[in-house]
């Protein structure tokens, strides 16, 4: 196999190595080694940096002062190893870029899915992902990191858990631990745990924490859980109050990863784990229970009744009673959301009480440095149906902020812009078109038809008049009869066209939204 490796002195000021990318380029394995240890190793499409599309960094504020060497192998150089230092400030243009979302959470570099380990800790609210820094396509799976005082404006802070000899790191929760029941704290400062998937072989849970949310160390004694099935990851931990221990939801796929559950475990301490019980999901190409599980209990709106919501990457979810032991479904299998959205998760420790979710939005970002986002926040909650008890969906409440200038009726054609939020208001019924630079939304009858894509309606007993579009550069996000319909769909240039028409007694309000993205430059 050919290969090339180079040394670099680690200094203070010049601690970030980058690596130039170019999509196509062959793929080769690069392995960072500090004294003698392989302290990472990645895949990449190397380039050169005349010829690259973007460059990936590697922070290695860690080994300040000391010496790394940088070995790639599949692949010979003639002029050395493509990789220089650098001083990790954002390269010219970034967040700039013409397909970058505006109040969407994108990475600086690389692909991006999973939401993970959403927390409040520490006056902030952390939001963990699955991040390849290497690649635009999925691979090389990484924590990236970004934390926000509002859930809005989020800061990326750069990646925190890196593959190892258990695997690659795949998703996974996190808790604030206010009563150090792990043992991680550090005097009065409690520990911020993330739980998460080794993808290794075979899969293993582990931990890892951190006392200032900013340095995380990996557990000594990972793995906590060790191999169960074929599938087995994901785990969402909570705090159940009733008996006074830590619950893990996660999920193991067997027979090949054909029939779905979600397995229960407890424990005292966050490390040493038993198995409660299990929960049966669906077989084949049923999804109900395949991976990414979240386990919630919300308040029944207009009652001092609570119930507990168990969901999965699909959006489907089942409304039951939990006694810290077993989850007993006392609902069919429902569904949440339609479209793009997926392996949704939800923030952790929340002062206010609010059930605040986040999901993946599946959308590319094609010719980026960069490639998908997340959706925007949205605050969950349990409301009476004529067909029972549902869980609505609707915008952060904080959204509204960022509302600049507005415009209705035909003075929308005035907007030139492509992030905003559209509020349509219909005066009767449930039929609804609407025509506006392109984007086309039509309600009839079951069906939602939003920019040619056809999605299920399920009409609910909320607010059946009032439709709003989150309209963002590679994505429209949809809510409906209050929070009982979410449709999320995946687009380029959705106000790419011309013209305005919309159905006779519907109100439309448009209001430009401002950019979040402020913090990062």
């Amino acid at each position: 196999m050919m290969g090339s490796s180079v040394r670099f002195q680690i200094e203070s000021g010049s601690s970030y190595l980058l690596f130039p990318v170019k999509r196509g380029n062959p793929q080769c394995r690069v392995r960072i080694l500090h004294q003698g240890e392989e302290v990472r190793f990645f895949t990449i499409e190397l380039s050169d940096f005349v010829d690259c599309e973007w460059e990936a960094r590697v922070d290695g504020s860690e080994w300040a002062g000391s010496e790394v060497e940088v070995v790639v192998e599949g692949r010979g150089f003639g002029d050395g190893v493509p990789c220089r230092l650098g001083d990790g400030s954002y390269t010219p243009g970034a967040y700039g870029e013409s397909l970058r979302p505006q109040y969407h959470f994108s990475p600086y570099r690389g692909w991006m899915n999973d939401p993970n380990g959403l927390v409040y800790y520490g006056g902030e609210y952390h939001l963990f992902f699955q991040h390849n820094p290497y690649g635009w396509g999925w691979g090389n799976m990484t924590w990236g990191h970004a934390v926000s005082q509002d859930l809005l404006h989020w800061r990326e802070l750069g990646d925190v858990l890196h593959p190892d000899r258990f695997g690659a790191m795949f998703s996974g929760s996190g808790v604030c631990d206010v009563r150090n029941s792990s043992g991680f704290g550090d005097g009065d400062r409690a520990p911020l745990v993330l739980i998460y998937t080794a993808a290794g072989n075979p899969f293993t849970q582990c931990v890892a924490y951190s006392c200032d949310g900013r340095t995380f160390h990996k557990h000594a004694g990972n793995p906590v859980i060790g191999n169960i099935d074929k599938g087995n990851r994901d785990p969402k931990v909570f705090w159940h109050e009733g008996t006074g221990r830590w619950v893990m939801a996660l999920y193991v796929g067997h027979q090949n990863e054909s029939e779905y559950t979600v397995e229960l475990h407890g424990s005292s301490d966050l490390l040493h784990w038993e198995r409660l019980s299990v929960v049966p999901g669906g077989k084949g190409d049923n999804r109900y229970l395949y991976e990414c599980p979240d386990m919630f209990e919300l308040c029944v709106e207009g009652s001092d009744q609570r119930r507990w919501v168990l969901t999965a990457a699909n959006g489907e979810y089942q409304i039951g009673d939990f006694d810290g032991v077993e989850f007993v479904p006392e609902s069919s299998v429902l569904r949440s959301c339609e479209g793009i959205a997926y392996a949704s998760q939800t923030f952790d420790g929340l002062a206010d009480g609010r059930r605040v979710m986040m999901s993946w939005l599946r959308a590319e970002s094609p010719g980026m440095p960069f490639n998908q986002c997340q959706s925007v926040p949205q605050e969950l909650s349990l409301v009476r149906t004529s067909g029972g008890l549902r869980l609505s969906r609707k915008p952060l409440r904080e959204l509204v902020s960022l509302r600049r200038r507005s415009y209705a009726g035909s003075g929308l054609l005035d907007y030139l812009g492509d992030s905003c939020e559209i509020r349509l208001v219909r005066s009767h019924g449930h039929g609804l078109d609407f025509s506006y630079r392109g984007l086309g939304l039509s309600i009839k009858d079951d069906a939602l038809e939003l920019c040619g894509h056809r999605c299920p309606w399920r009409y609910g007993d909320g607010d059946g008049e009032a439709v709003v579009l989150y309209v963002d550069r590679t994505t429209i996000e949809c809510f409906s009869e209050d929070g009982l319909n979410y449709v999320s769909i995946g687009i380029l240039d959705a106000l790419g066209g011309s013209g305005y028409q919309v159905s006779p007694g519907v109100e439309v309000s448009l209001y430009e939204l401002a950019s979040t993205l402020g913090l990062q430059n």
